[in-house]
């Protein structure tokens, strides 16, 4: 099943269009990885798809329904879950109480979100904003989770993170993944994240320079740096 399906989509902010043509489709129990510069339009395509901010043109799609922009809430109905890239969470609350609000007191559903986060265990009555980075990403992902997504958008999930945590929640993501649930991701961490990720599609100035499975990028690393940096040329064989 497609869960996430962009057709030449355009999108910006306030009539400035940034992400110019974008195609791009995720499957049920696929991660698919968003990169590109600063800039190049990744956190519009991912507010765009969770319909906080209307489409310029084209066409995007989330678990068969169209997109309508400034109707996040419906898309949360629908099943989608976003992690934003500043987390989302409630510092003044403890992180039991972040859950609690997220899941809506749904118990069975918050135990199912924390199973993936054993070590989010002992810091559950901590305030959220007294967390170590790592642990309030752990927090904002098991919030999300205990929405049972069916499709679920990351922004940047391990900024700021040090490597040895990056190493240890971006597998959670195939994880996450293997049950169905389909994961759009933006990352920073490149060769962490192509580690865990099926398809990838690189932006540049908000238009496509790669796109293609993740497979082919780790085998050529050159893949990142030329479409970063050189002609937004994808090559034949590359598809969305």
């Amino acid at each position: 099943m497609t869960a996430i399906e962009l057709r030449d989509l355009r999108a910006g902010w306030r009539g400035v269009e940034v992400v110019h043509g974008l195609d791009l489709t995720v499957e049920a129990g696929e991660v698919a990885l968003l990169l590109g510069p600063n800039g190049s339009g990744k956190t519009t395509t991912l507010l765009t798809v969770a319909g906080v901010l209307p489409a310029m043109g084209g066409s995007a799609h989330v678990l068969g329904k169209p997109v309508r922009g400034g109707s996040p809430r419906r898309q949360v109905a629908r099943g989608l879950a976003m992690v934003p890239e500043h987390r989302g969470l409630f510092s003044q609350l403890t992180g039991r109480e972040n859950l609690r609000l997220r899941s809506r007191g749904d118990r069975a559903a918050t135990s199912e979100a924390l199973a993936t986060f054993p070590a989010l265990e002992p810091v559950l009555d901590r305030r959220a904003g007294l967390l170590s980075g790592g642990e309030q990403q752990m927090l904002a992902l098991a919030c999300a989770l205990t929405r049972r997504p069916r499709a679920l958008v990351i922004d940047e999930l391990t900024l700021g993170l040090a490597p040895i945590v990056v190493k240890d929640i971006l597998p959670v993501l195939r994880q996450v993944a293997s049950t169905g649930v389909a994961v759009l991701l933006v990352e920073q961490h490149v060769h962490a994240a192509l580690a865990v990720a099926d398809r990838c599609v690189i932006l540049r100035q908000g238009r496509v320079a790669y796109s293609g499975s993740a497979a082919a990028v780790r085998d050529d690393p050159d893949v990142v740096e030329k479409s970063y940096f050189g002609a937004q040329q994808p090559t034949p064989h590359q598809s969305t």
